[in-house]
This record gives C-alpha cells, sequence and structure tokens, in this order.
C-alpha cells in the first residue's frame, strides 16, 4: 500500500487530458499473479512482470516498487535509478518526490536529491510545481519554478498550478495568483477551479460558469458543475446529470448520462444509467464503443484502461482488446 504522506490531485478538479503525458505514453502497465509490467501499445510484454508495485511511465521513468524498495526505470526496463527509497512519485519538469529516512524530498533524473528529505506530506499535480506541508500545519506551500526552493504562494487547499496560476481564496472570495503569490485575476468568485485551453470554471451565486484569461465570463453560470476543457469540449452537470458543451456553450451532448469523463483522443468515456456499465462516446456524443466495462479510463497514447471483474486490460479506438482482462 502507498505512504498516506503522498497524495496526487485527481480528475474531479482536472479534465483527463492534463492527466497524459507530454507526449503520449509507449508503455503501459499490466499485472499477472500479483506482479506488475508493461506492455506497448500493440498489447506486447515489454517490460517483465516481476514488480510489487508501478507507476505509470512520464518523462521516460517510472518509479516501481522492487524486493520492497522504490526506484525508477526506462522503457527498455533497466534501473537508471536503483530501487532504494521508501515511496516515490511520478517525475514532472525534471524532478520526482521520494520518500527517505520518514521524509519527503525531491531528486532530479540523477537521482541526486534537489531537495533533502524534509517534508511529512506532498502533494503532486500533473502540471506545475508540487505542495508540501508538515504535520500539524494546515497550510501548504508551493516550490518555486525551479523546484529547488518555496514560493510565495500559501494555501490551506492547494489546487496546483495549470496555465501558469493557481486558484487563490481571499476574504472568502476566489482569484488566480501566479507563482510569485501576486493576483492577475482579483479575488471576485465564490470558487473557482485551474484553467484548461485558457479557460477556467467559476462559481458565481450558486451556479457554475467559464471565465477566460482576463476574468471575463464566456459562458454565463448556469451549471451545477463544469470540468476543465479539454479538447474544445467541457464536461457539466445539471440536475445530477453530465453532457458535454463546446467554448461557446452550445451543448454538443445535453445532460444525459450519469458521468461522463472528458474528452481524450476523441473518445469520452461513460457510464450507462440502465446497465451501469462504462462504453465510449465521440466528439459529436455518439456511441462508438457499446457500454460493457466494469470501468474505464480515458485514451493514452491510442489505448484505454478497462476493468472487467477487478482485472484490467487495455482497449483500442475501436473497442478491441489488445491485453485482455483475463490474461
Amino acid at each position: 500500500m502507498r505512504s498516506l504522506r503522498y497524495f496526487v490531485l485527481l480528475a474531479a478538479l482536472l479534465p483527463p487530458a492534463l492527466h497524459a503525458q507530454a507526449s503520449a505514453p509507449r508503455r503501459f502497465q499490466v499485472e499477472q499473479d500479483g506482479k506488475w509490467g508493461f506492455i506497448d501499445n500493440s498489447g506486447k510484454l515489454v517490460i517483465p512482470v516481476k514488480f510489487s508495485q508501478v507507476q505509470s511511465f512520464a518523462e521516460g521513468l517510472a518509479a516501481v516498487q522492487y524486493q520492497g524498495k522504490w526506484g525508477y526505470i526506462d522503457e527498455s526496463g533497466a534501473f537508471s535509478i536503483e530501487p532504494q527509497f521508501r515511496d516515490a512519485s511520478e517525475f514532472g519538469d525534471g524532478h520526482a518526490a521520494v520518500e527517505a529516512n520518514g521524509f519527503w524530498g525531491f531528486i532530479d533524473k540523477s537521482g541526486k536529491f534537489t531537495i533533502l528529505p524534509q517534508f511529512d506530506r506532498i502533494m503532486s499535480f500533473v502540471d506545475g510545481p508540487p505542495a508540501v506541508t508538515n504535520d500539524g500545519s494546515e497550510y501548504w506551500q508551493y516550490l518555486d519554478e525551479t523546484e529547488t526552493g518555496l514560493s510565495n504562494v500559501v494555501t490551506n487547499i492547494p489546487y496546483g498550478f495549470l496555465e501558469g496560476v493557481t486558484p487563490l481564496e481571499l476574504s472568502g472570495k476566489h482569484g488566480y495568483v501566479d507563482l510569485r503569490g501576486h493576483f492577475v485575476i482579483p479575488p471576485q468568485f465564490d470558487a473557482a477551479n485551474g484553467f484548461s485551453e485558457s479557460l477556467a470554471a467559476v462559481e458565481i451565486g450558486g451556479k457554475w460558469g467559464v471565465i477566460d484569461k482576463s476574468g471575463q465570463v464566456v459562458i454565463r453560470p448556469q451549471f451545477d458543475w463544469v470540468m476543465g476543457f479539454s479538447e474544445g469540449l467541457a464536461v457539466v452537470e445539471v440536475k445530477h446529470k453530465n453532457g458535454i458543451i463546446r467554448k461557446d456553450g452550445t451543448w454538443v451532448l445535453p445532460p444525459t448520462y450519469p458521468f461522463l469523463h472528458s474528452m481524450s483522443e476523441s473518445r469520452a468515456a461513460f457510464v450507462d444509467q440502465a446497465s451501469g456499465k462504462w462504453g465510449f462516446l465521440d466528439e459529436t456524443g455518439n456511441v462508438v464503443i457499446r457500454p460493457q466495462f466494469d470501468t474505464a479510463g480515458s485514451f493514452e497514447g491510442g489505448l484505454a484502461q478497462v476493468q472487467m471483474q477487478g482485472r484490467l486490460g487495455y482497449i483500442d479506438r475501436n473497442g478491441q482488446y489488445v491485453w485482455n482482462p483475463s490474461k
């Protein structure tokens, strides 16, 4: 089990497209008989299943647990950083958080510490610097842009930096600050999410709308929830149903499904209300892969992770298995 001192901001606030690698992944994690390895996008096993736990590849490296310690392998499966840590996170901007001697610090791709272990908790994000805190403190502080020191931004709820800014509350209202802590959009919203594709969801008067980088409302507040934009589209919620809108606020798909993922590689996973199974829509809102999976993730590198009866598999964009959950 992963250490409770490490947290990752989940997709509740961010579009799944922002969770993709800077380039499409070429290795995908698979499990056989309690051990983990990696396949390529054709379904061929290219790194043997021999690790106790693994994380996704990021910036050419993947954190893996081997013989009780965490290290990093390259895409050939060779260790780039030997197993030596109690816990480890994915790389981002050339740095990764690792746990050693009961505390978290940061290393570069050579395995050298850029910040010595000294923090009790780390919150990593898919874009921008992580946030750190120590037990007993209610506040988090972000690392600076070099990830070798601390920035001026302190918050009790770290949302992460997307497109160079992050939401920050002041006197009960939310605005956006840069990494120096300067407000680039003044506090004026009841709640706010991070930017994606130069747009961000904000709450005004109990409803959610969308603003641009100048802080101007471009889609009036009318939704119960708005996820981040991905591929020009955003998932919204109205009366406990999810639909999809364009950047001008017009509907691609009216609120129809209990749950939708954001669009990724022209596919969006959805839950069918009648069966409770997951399938996929295309960018026009049409069903292109029928509901059949117990769970489904977003497409990255041409594949999507799905589960059937607790077992992990991968499908291509046509819904065909390249790695069957029965393996």
